[in-house]
């Protein structure tokens, strides 16, 4: 009975087209905005025995957010199909067709366009022998082409025997040829790929490329959007000199603290018959009330798999692979923290170490007794290590009381002192079954205080003075299991920290007064930070037993400044002023030129062992849409470059071409060839 009346109003609104007169649709009662039919025509017959409406003359029909235009259409009232002749233009939001002739059914929004053309979804361009127009965004290209760039001969295109394309975003082509610049390619017997650039299910497109080690490339890769919060991409790589090489990832995301990914990697070589694999898990998940897991599993068939297969530099270059399971308990008061870990060296012979499991207790700072305030570590660890005796696992169970006292010596000075003592069980040695106990006692003292300014017409400069004292006594350690230890030559480690490595912790009768210099600009909104300069020096008070006078410590300098224009530079050094060296230093520049030109260098250096490392490069948009960049990294001590990659990437409003040329010193090159379609 609805349909009915609507049509009812329509037949009485179309007549009155017969006056000359302004139109107004009838709208029975709420469906009115929905179902209301606008009609333009010159001339306009209309026979009730038959039901049946003919317009002609430059018609325009208007339905909801549809329109159509032809020279001649002719409508049932009773049931909405009709037919549209003569330069046919149907428009939607979302699409815009014109074809000889239409048959349509009104109401459902469906129909045949014969011989038609036009565009979907804004940017897909479609022709084709018949046109299928299923439901809104949803249509059928039979005996036709597809493709996103507007030319009348397109840079690409689909030749198909049929293509659907839906409003869930995918293209599910059968039969396709695909063309460029009217030259066949390829064919393919099926094929499906996303329709936007939204999060699409669909096959990737191929990759090309040529390895010195692995030589010809040759892969692809499906993409799957089983749900909002879950995907997946499968891929499947040639390697000419190697063999065949399938990969699997599995993201998923239940909410943004909350997520994971599953990493599968193999390599099947049929000259020997061999399979190579690495599986990788990553997970993190945040269970609410101060709840946090994370996990890792990393497992693989040997442990050079990513020195040899990957193309990714930090995974090249990692020394070990890890699995782990981390719980942690956050209180107002404190935090508890349950561990496992098993790691292994990626080299052969390499050690294994395993952390099974380790219980960790943190008591924040804590009022005690008046201004006085507590502080507590507590750890519990069961280790075994391949590099102690006969792998026998040790239990270590470790204390770590402090008591602060806080003091405002004045409004400009303020004074915190900190005295503990670390108690760490053993119940093996070295190198006999017996307990070992260690007592550590610690003493810490920071000043603060005081800090000038100054007031410039765009600048603010501030200045503080920071003074840091620790003490540690010289405990012998030798007997005890090395599990947490690292080199303080190597890694530059300052004396006055207190780092978590719980087996050996030097000595240290250490002082270091710093100079803090902060410059601020003054913007409309406010004052922005400009530049940061950290000067310090240390005192080795411990060298007084070989000497009269105490040794001054490292000289630290750190500098980083972020300027207007894309400019932005952090420096790092470290001298030794009783030798005269720099020991280290390590420095960054970015500069954004202009519009689409960008560089950036990087420097680290550092004496015994010596290494000096530069790396950077360069990106310049040479005009519209072609993009060029240069990367490099230098050992200067050798004066050989590494690694360097140049990258081309060329880009036009229907698709884009991504070359990459990459060299390294002893290891692999690469060369790779990316195209994609765009919003395909």
């Amino acid at each position: 009975m609805r349909r009915q009346g609507r049509w009812r109003c329509l037949a009485v609104f179309f007549l009155l087209w017969l006056l000359p007169l302004p139109a107004r649709p009838c709208s029975p009662g709420a469906e009115a905005s929905r179902s209301a039919v606008l009609l333009h025509a010159e001339t306009v017959e209309y026979m009730p025995e038959s039901r049946r409406l003919v317009a002609s003359g430059r018609v325009s029909v208007v339905y909801g957010t549809t329109e159509l235009s032809a020279e001649r259409v002719e409508v049932d009232t009773q049931s909405g199909v009709g037919t549209a002749e003569g330069n046919v233009r149907l428009r939607t939001p979302q699409d815009d067709l014109r074809a000889e002739r239409l048959d349509f059914e009104l109401t459902g929004e469906r129909g045949v366009l014969y011989h038609a053309s036009g565009t979907l979804a804004r940017t897909v361009h479609v022709a084709g022998q018949r046109l299928i127009w299923h439901a809104p965004q949803a249509f059928t290209v039979e005996h036709g082409r597809v493709t996103t760039c507007p030319q009348a001969v397109p840079d690409w295109e689909f030749r198909v025997r049929t293509a659907r394309l839906g409003p869930a975003g995918i293209a599910v082509l059968r039969h396709p040829s695909f063309w460029i610049k009217g030259i066949p390619v390829f064919y393919l017997p099926y094929f499906f790929v996303p329709l936007r650039e939204k999060r699409t299910t669909g096959f990737l497109l191929p990759r090309l490329g040529l390895s010195r080690r692995d030589g010809a490339l040759l892969g692809t890769e499906f993409f799957w959007a089983i749900a909002d919060w879950i995907d997946t991409t499968l891929g499947l790589e040639y390697l000419s000199a190697t063999g065949w090489r399938p990969s699997a990832e599995l993201r998923y995301a239940v909410d943004p603290l909350s997520e994971g990914q599953l990493r599968s990697d193999l390599v099947y070589e049929p000259a020997s018959g061999r399979t190579r694999w690495k599986v990788l898990l990553q997970q993190q998940h945040e269970f609410g009330r101060g709840l946090r897991g994370l996990s890792q599993l990393d497992v693989r068939s040997e442990r050079a798999f990513d020195r040899r297969f990957a193309r990714d530099v930090t995974l090249e270059a990692a020394v070990q692979s890890e699995s782990f399971v981390d719980f942690s308990q956050r209180f107002a008061s404190g935090a508890l923290r349950l561990h496992a870990l098993q790691a292994e060296a990626l080299t052969d012979g390499g050690r294994r170490f395993r952390r099974l499991p380790e219980l960790r207790g943190m008591l924040f700072p804590t009022p005690f007794l008046g201004s006085v305030m507590l502080e507590l570590e507590a750890a519990y660890s069961r280790l075994q290590d391949t590099a102690f005796r006969d792998e026998t696992p040790v239990q270590r169970l470790d204390l770590f009381p402090r008591l602060l006292f806080p003091a405002a010596l004045s409004p400009w000075l303020r004074l915190t002192l900190t005295t503990g003592g670390r108690v760490t069980f053993y119940d093996r040695q070295v190198d006999r079954d017996e307990a070992a106990v260690r007592l550590l006692p610690e003493v810490q003292a920071h000043l603060s205080g005081p800090t000038w300014q100054r007031r410039f017409a765009t600048v603010l400069h501030l200045v503080t003075v920071q003074l840091a004292y620790r003490y540690v006594p010289a405990v012998p350690q030798d007997d005890l299991p090395a599990f947490d230890t690292l080199d303080a030559a190597q890694h530059f480690l300052d004396p006055l920290q207190t780092l978590p490595f719980v087996d050996r912790i030097a000595a240290a009768s250490y002082a270091k007064l710093a100079l803090v210099q902060h410059f601020f600009a003054r913007e409309r909104s406010g004052w922005r930070p400009l530049a940061r300069l950290r000067l310090s020096q240390g005192f080795d008070f411990r060298a007084l037993e070989r000497t009269d006078a105490a040794v001054p410590g490292p000289l630290e300098v750190e500098a980083d400044a972020a300027f207007r224009r894309g400019l932005a530079l952090a420096l790092a050094a470290r001298l030794l002023p009783a030798r005269g060296l720099l020991q280290g230093a390590g420095g960054q520049l970015r500069y954004r030129l202009r519009s689409g030109w960008s560089l950036h260098v990087a420097a680290q250096y550092r004496r015994d062992p010596d290494v000096l490392y530069t790396s950077g490069g360069v990106q310049l948009a040479l005009w519209p849409g072609l993009e060029v960049g240069y990367g490099w990294r230098l050992d200067g001590l050798r004066g050989v470059v590494r690694e360097q990659e140049v990258m081309l990437h060329y880009r036009t409003p229907c698709w884009d071409v991504a070359l990459r040329f990459r060299f390294q010193e002893g290891g692999d090159t690469l060369v790779a060839a990316q195209v994609n379609l765009l919003r395909f």
